[in-house]
């Protein structure tokens, strides 16, 4: 009864937030909009008939960063590259899914690479998938690996945090921070629909993009899994197209250019400065 309760309190929620609205959505010119990522391989849920049925007949893109390729299986591999095609976007999420900060306390980036990095990288770009984004996992990282990776083998590097999930089109950043939409989040740091709904609102009036993230969806109403609510899911995407935001992959934003950087690490023990262009 509770989780009916919730579901349709969400729902009465969303429908006051647009009662609310004075102004009529407008078309308009504008490059705002959304990425939506995903970590790890819970890539039947996104395939579930239901699910997936949503996703393409609304036009959402996938950013999909995958870890452990290497222990998946074949028909798991087969959906990852009904995704690509689909076009989706399929990223990088480690050979391990270690904690890097730890694994470089005590170790090298030659090292790391040779982990966490190079094996499964080959495997899936031998499987034809197309890689050319990163995602940290747990968010673990240090900056001198940070540099490196994007110098020699990433365009963009995702972390998760409460902070900077807005992609500013003029000055675009290459390390991404997107919103966590998991449940476990929204009970952990006390987040409402109201607040997601402001969020999409603050980044369509400053002609931004939004990104979000979570690891599976689920239709079971729980906050034991690293999952977000279909139901909440639905609610949040169908408010993003009916203010006719574009919906976008990682791949998708690289069309807006990379600001000049200056990018600096500690390597061997010299210190390299790398101009990015």
């Amino acid at each position: 009864m509770r989780q009916k309760a919730s579901i349709l309190l969400i729902i009465s929620t969303l429908l006051l937030i647009s009662c609310d609205q004075q102004k009529p959505i407008k078309p308009s010119d504008k490059i705002t909009g959304i990425v939506f990522c995903i970590d790890d391989y819970a890539v039947e849920d996104f395939y579930q008939e239901k699910h997936y049925n949503y996703i393409q007949t609304t036009g959402i893109k996938m950013t999909y960063f995958i870890c452990k390729y290497h222990k998946l299986s074949e028909k798991q591999k087969k959906i990852i590259k009904i995704f690509q095609a689909d076009g989706h976007e399929i990223g990088f999420h480690g050979t391990h899914h270690i904690h890097a900060k730890d694994f470089l306390d005590t170790s090298t980036i030659e090292k790391y690479l040779d982990y966490e990095i190079k094996p499964d990288l080959k495997k899936m770009r031998d499987d034809g998938l197309d890689i050319t984004d990163f995602s940290y996992p747990y968010g673990s990282h240090t900056p001198k690996l940070d540099s490196f990776l994007l110098h020699n083998l990433f365009y963009f590097i995702k972390l998760g945090r409460l902070q900077k999930f807005y992609y500013n089109l003029n000055e675009p950043p290459q390390i991404i921070h997107p919103f966590p939409l998991d449940e476990r989040y929204w009970k952990k740091y006390k987040i409402t629909l109201d607040q997601v709904i402001q969020f999409i609102d603050s980044a369509f009036d400053q002609n931004k993009i939004i990104m979000f993230y979570g690891h599976g969806l689920t239709d079971e109403y729980t906050t034991e899994r690293n999952a977000i609510w279909f139901d909440k899911f639905r609610l949040i995407m169908n408010y993003v197209k009916e203010k006719r935001m574009k919906f976008y992959t990682l791949n998708d934003l690289k069309q807006f250019g990379k600001k000049d950087i200056i990018l600096k690490y500690n390597y061997q023990g010299k210190d390299v400065e790398i101009d990015e262009e």
